[in-house]
Parts: C-alpha cells; sequence; structure tokens
C-alpha cells in the first residue's frame, strides 16, 4: 500500500511539475483574440488595440479573427469551445448574458463555459431628443409629458432587444410611464429621422449621436453610464437624474474558455490591466466616442456579468422584448 501511495504521489509530483513548466514557457507560440463582430465596429477596434498592446507585453503576435454569425453568438461559441489553453481569447459583449433570455436554446452556457479576464470598455447609450419637435432639457420634464399625455409619448432604438430599447423599457418600469417603442434597423436611419423630426426622441449609443449632439441638431438628455463622460460633462446620467444606481450601457471585455488554467488567467488579467491604464490606450479608446473600463479583478468583472444577466433577464421577459 505504501507503494502505491508512493506511486501515486509521484504521478501527482510530475503533473505538477509538468504544468510548472509549460506555465513558465507560456506563451511559446501566437495566440488568437476571436472577435464574434464585424471589422470596423467599436468592438473589433478595441479588440486590435488590445491585441497589439498585449502582443508588446507577451512578446508573441496576437492575431485578430472576426467570427460574425448569429448576432455574435458563433464567434463567442467558437471560442468557449476552444482548447482551455490560453492560446485563445474573446471579446465577450453584453449580448452575451442577454442572449438566454432571447433564445430558448443556447448552445453555451457563458457563466460557466467562459472564464472572464476583465471588462475592457463601457460604450455609452443616452437619451437624446429633437428640441424642435420635442423641447424638454431633462428626464423629469420627459416623465412628466408622458404621466400627462397618456400614450402620445413615442421613442425609438436601433433595434428590437437593442440597449436602449432594454434601457427606456426599465426607465418606463421605474417610473411607470408608458411610451411606445419605434425600432429601426440601425443607428443611422433612426438617427436621421430624429434630426428630420419624424421621431422626438432616441435611446442610442454615444457614438452616433455626437456629431449631431455637437452640431446643435439633437439634444442630449441624460447617460446611461454609472459616470458622467468626459466629452459630454455638462450631460447628467440617468442615475443622477432620478434613477439612482442606472447603468444602461454596452460593454465589452475578455474572456478565455473555461478551464484555462489560473496561472495564465492571471497573466492576462495582469497584462490586460496594465494596458488599460495606459494613457494612450485611454486616449485611442474614448476617441472611439467609448469609455475604458477602470482596471478591476476577474471575479468583480464575473459578478458584474450576473448581475447584467439577471437585470436584463428580468426586463425582457417582464417587458416581452423580443430579438429581432
Amino acid at each position: 500500500m505504501k507503494t502505491i501511495g508512493l506511486f501515486r504521489w509521484l504521478a501527482v509530483l510530475v503533473v505538477a511539475l509538468s504544468a510548472a513548466s509549460a506555465l513558465a514557457q507560456y506563451p511559446d507560440k501566437p495566440l488568437r483574440l476571436i472577435v464574434p463582430w464585424p471589422a470596423g465596429g467599436p468592438t473589433d477596434t478595441i479588440g486590435r488595440i488590445m491585441a497589439q498592446k498585449l502582443s508588446e507585453g507577451v512578446g508573441k503576435p496576437v492575431v485578430v479573427e472576426n467570427k460574425v454569425g448569429a448576432v455574435g453568438l458563433l464567434g463567442t461559441a467558437e471560442m468557449a469551445k476552444s482548447p482551455p489553453d490560453g492560446y485563445t481569447l474573446g471579446m465577450i459583449v453584453v449580448q452575451d448574458v442577454t442572449r438566454p433570455a432571447f433564445m430558448p436554446n443556447v448552445p453555451i452556457d457563458v457563466m460557466k463555459d467562459i472564464a472572464p479576464i476583465l471588462k475592457v470598455y463601457d460604450l455609452p447609450f443616452l437619451i437624446t431628443v429633437n428640441p424642435q419637435v420635442f423641447p424638454v432639457n431633462t428626464l423629469k420634464d420627459i416623465i412628466d409629458y408622458a404621466k400627462k399625455n397618456p400614450k402620445k409619448l413615442q421613442y425609438a432604438s436601433t433595434s428590437n432587444g437593442s440597449m436602449g430599447h432594454m434601457s427606456f423599457e426599465l426607465i418606463k418600469t421605474m417610473s411607470g410611464i408608458d411610451a411606445e417603442h419605434i425600432a429601426y434597423k440601425g443607428s443611422a436611419p433612426a438617427i436621421n429621422d430624429l434630426i428630420g423630426g419624424h421621431i422626438p426622441m432616441m435611446f442610442g449609443d454615444m457614438v452616433s449621436a455626437l456629431p449631431h449632439i455637437r452640431s446643435g441638431k439633437i439634444r442630449a438628455i441624460a447617460i446611461g453610464t454609472a459616470r458622467r463622460v468626459s466629452v459630454l460633462p455638462d450631460v447628467p446620467t440617468i442615475a443622477e437624474s432620478g434613477f439612482p444606481g442606472f447603468l444602461g450601457v454596452a460593454w465589452g471585455g475578455l474572456g478565455v474558455p473555461a478551464g484555462t488554467p489560473p496561472a495564465v488567467r492571471e497573466r492576462l488579467h495582469q497584462e490586460g490591466a496594465r494596458i488599460l491604464a495606459q494613457e494612450d490606450t485611454q486616449q485611442r479608446i474614448r476617441g472611439l466616442g467609448v469609455e475604458p473600463a477602470p482596471p478591476e479583478s476577474a471575479e468583480a468583472f464575473r459578478g458584474f456579468m450576473q448581475s447584467e444577466m439577471e437585470k436584463w433577464g428580468k426586463v425582457i421577459r417582464e417587458r416581452k422584448i423580443e430579438a429581432q
């Protein structure tokens, strides 16, 4: 019995030493970063910024691969099902945690099949109005109008199930107002109709709205971020406007397949946090109209993802939202 125990102990020691040796050499070949969204968008651009910086940090190329389809599901599923060896990363976004509420048979469980590394960015969403058509200045003005004029308020978003759609539905629930949702197919047609006066109000992304806010064609009322953003410092948050704790942003971060060794995950987290802390990284991300996330732990990112899944899942079910 003692001999068998010794052999088992030696076997465990050999495995541990082999793993330690492999980690000491990590990485010894190129990494790949899967982006489940088209080239040129915010998630892709930020993914490429992170890949370039990560390559400099680890001393190996980090190759970006766009795997597009099924509203991000194809690329996320490929990343989740890749070998958990630290050589495949992926950009995970808010749609990955809202998807289960829209789709009954999602082939992956994002909270079980993916190990979050760190949150990278917030894409602010905000309420804007055409001041010629809807001359309001605050979110309170909008709510007061809706209460005094039942079933007359309309708002647009970029699509059914978009962050703007879900966010304003949450405001409707919290405030008790009613408003008709008008779904568009993308930001451009919605913004054009807002500027043209065909719709009075929109809850959309800041990237698309910012040039028209600066030109005065539309007015920013309130933003869904936790804090005011540097490019629109005079625009209050929705939380400041009577909805404490409100957060309605599209976000993205880095993840790896579940089962990736803890030491590898920690190495990637340290590199990612180092990158996000760099001033030029922050400037490049803000240059897109996006806010860099403050570097936090992987555990904090996992907790945030879980809270987002629960919050938006409840909104989707209660408001009977259907994705396009």
